[in-house]
């Protein structure tokens, strides 16, 4: 019933996390508006937000888990329960 729901959601965690590895692929010492512009984020708060978020994660750790978000989203996609994947999903999230 609620499929929908949890795929807007997986789609916005989808789109945090490709900003994360974005502005986690720049250089730590970039001026924040130079990081917004080359991260493509509308505001310098972003970036620097980000890339304090970013910062918890490797690189390879942020490629693991869009990996995960693929195979959650082709799991929903496929009709396994919402239910089911995203709690899945969040454990993996919250374990790396």
């Amino acid at each position: 019933e609620g499929r929908d729901d949890a795929l807007m959601v997986l789609g916005g965690i989808a789109a945090r996390l490709r900003d994360l590895m974005q502005v986690r692929a720049l250089p730590d010492r970039m001026p924040p508006a130079e990081m917004a512009r080359a991260a493509g984020l509308r505001f310098d708060w972003q970036a620097r937000r980000y890339q304090q978020q970013a910062r918890n994660y490797s690189m390879g750790q942020l490629i693991v888990l869009h990996e995960r978000l693929v195979e959650a989203d082709r799991a929903m996609k496929s009709g396994a329960s919402a239910d089911v994947v995203m709690p899945v999903l969040v454990a993996a999230i919250a374990a790396e």
